[in-house]
């Protein structure tokens, strides 16, 4: 019986780590649908998606500093058609969506004391009942939280000027503008590494990140899908 040579390695040992998928596309211009292979991208393809998504962000964000840019045109509304009242309501729901989540990461509120071993059965449906309640409970006190923190908000918004309110309105419209291009562009570049032609994932399906950019939305949100799903289902398997 012949030995095993054990210094050769016949085995890609990194495909062993490469969590991949057929996925199927569904095109208008196209009767069947398209056969693609994706797999979750590497730590070092990771780096590069990301430094390539700070990059399109902070394009981005010149743009909506330039009055003149088509992006300031299309994001930002003129100082004329917004009143006080309007821009300190943007400025009270933008930050209510950050204060909830702030809030719920700092407020303390006990949670229900798990009775001893030989607790009686009305001790132990006393205890499930807390536990069940306990959910509703947190959620009332973040929000009762939460509202005294924008009435304080809305009181000190209501001191500044219009042009200081349109310039925190201007501000956080880039912010959020900014954040959104910088997940979408990570996540397209993920999506660019990704995806193959083959089942072997040797041959790159898209030629460029701008051929993945250009396509129709519903095209590009089934590979957005099928991207995550890859990740729930790496996830899971973590479990």
């Amino acid at each position: 019986m012949a030995t095993k040579d054990l210094e050769r390695n016949d085995v890609d040992i990194s495909k062993l780590f490469i969590w991949s998928n057929e996925v199927e596309i569904k095109s208008d211009t196209s009767k069947e649908p398209i056969k693609v292979y994706m797999r979750l991208v590497g730590d070092a393809e990771v780096n590069r998606a990301r430094v390539f998504a700070l990059r399109k962000s902070a394009e981005l964000r010149k743009k909506l500093k330039d009055e003149n840019s088509d992006e300031y045109f299309a994001m930002i509304a003129d100082i004329d058609l917004l009143d006080e009242e309007q821009l300190v309501s943007y400025l009270l729901l933008e930050n209510s969506r950050d204060l909830y989540s702030r809030i719920l990461k700092e407020i303390e509120i006990a949670k229900p004391k798990e009775p001893h071993s030989e607790a009686s059965l009305e001790e132990q449906e006393k205890y499930q009942l807390a536990i069940d309640e306990y959910p509703r409970k947190l959620h009332e006190a973040v929000l009762a939280k939460m509202e005294k923190e924008l009435k304080n908000l809305e009181e000190n918004f209501k001191t500044k000027s219009k042009q200081d309110l349109y310039n925190l309105y201007k501000k956080n419209v880039s912010n959020v503008a900014c954040e959104t291009e910088m997940y979408s562009s990570f996540k397209g570049m993920c999506i660019f590494f990704g995806t193959f032609s083959d089942k072997e994932l040797k041959e790159r399906f898209f030629n460029s990140f701008e051929e993945l950019d250009n396509l129709p939305s519903k095209v590009k949100v089934q590979f957005t899908t099928a991207y995550d799903g890859l990740e729930i289902g790496m996830d899971n398997l973590k479990k």
